[in-house]
């Protein structure tokens, strides 16, 4: 394609009029010249005329007819070197800057960053920007087919969460998961998810302390469990600690109060609970 053709294919697609266009840095019959190539802008024309189109400059001396391979070519090595550093927020940030389509490649790269900050942010609490990613996540998938299975099953374990934080599994269908080679990290989240601890050794220190807990408290040993689980919420504050394992963690200390009758101390974690509870919906 030739300038004057990129010009007018991207005011067409954006459904702008050459009056629009050319606003009033140029007059409409330049506009007019420049797209049927019987004249060159200038270099400030052409910034204008880039800034209300929304792309870059350089795609318009650029060699490419598609604009999304020019923005390839352009931005996707920073995109790729924030994915492969796991800086997952950043290329989201980036692809939001600099796309407006993506393309397999891009839309996969962008499907799994998305998966990965939703898990980012239900470590923190935080299940509306789960929500968001993972409508990000879900968009990103349908363009690409490298997609697979594995991510769907991601997905459906960190939706299952975000709709009920309190009792994640009853919402999770297990079987499209656990068919899966999860990675250690997803896996530890599953099983810590779902209470399937039996023969399964936690590499998450916070894990592994609150499955063993909850193991005392299954047992009916509940001063025991007790004391586990308050040592426990003294942790709260250290790097790593999940908010998630602190809401199920006031869960399981307000029912072994319960058990021992003391039910102040039961209303109080139950309160701590809910205030949480409050914030993840927030």
């Amino acid at each position: 394609m030739t300038l004057g053709q990129k010009i007018r294919a991207l005011r067409k697609e954006k459904k702008m009029t050459q009056s629009a266009l050319a606003g009033t840095e140029i007059t409409r019959n330049m506009l007019s010249r420049i797209e049927s190539d019987d004249a060159l802008p200038s270099l400030p024309t052409l910034l204008h005329l880039s800034e209300r189109l929304r792309v870059p400059a350089g795609y318009f001396l650029s060699d490419n007819a598609s604009l999304l391979t020019y923005k390839k070519e352009e931005f996707l090595p920073s995109i790729k070197h924030w994915y492969s550093l796991g800086n997952y927020r950043e290329v989201i940030r980036l692809f939001r800057r600099d796309f407006d389509e993506a393309d397999d490649e891009l839309a996969f790269l962008v499907a799994n960053s998305a998966v990965e900050c939703a898990r980012e942010a239900l470590h923190h609490g935080a299940l509306k920007t789960v929500g968001e990613y993972l409508s990000l996540a879900k968009e990103m998938k349908k363009k690409t087919i490298y997609a697979d299975a594995r991510l769907d099953a991601l997905m459906t374990l960190l939706s299952a969460t975000a709709e009920n934080i309190q009792m994640p599994r009853f919402a999770l269908t297990g079987s499209a998961y656990e068919a899966l080679a999860a990675d250690t990290v997803w896996e530890e989240l599953y099983r810590y998810l779902t209470e399937k601890t039996a023969g399964y050794t936690f590499l998450d220190p916070y894990f592994a302390a609150h499955a063993s807990a909850k193991a005392l408290l299954t047992a009916g040993k509940y001063k025991d469990a007790l004391a586990a689980l308050t040592a426990l919420e003294e942790q709260k504050s250290a790097p790593g600690f999940s908010v998630l394992v602190l809401f199920r963690l006031y869960g399981d200390i307000e029912n072994c109060h319960k058990e021992l009758y003391n039910y102040e101390a039961a209303y109080r974690y139950a309160s701590k609970r809910l205030s949480l509870l409050a914030a993840f919906r927030g």
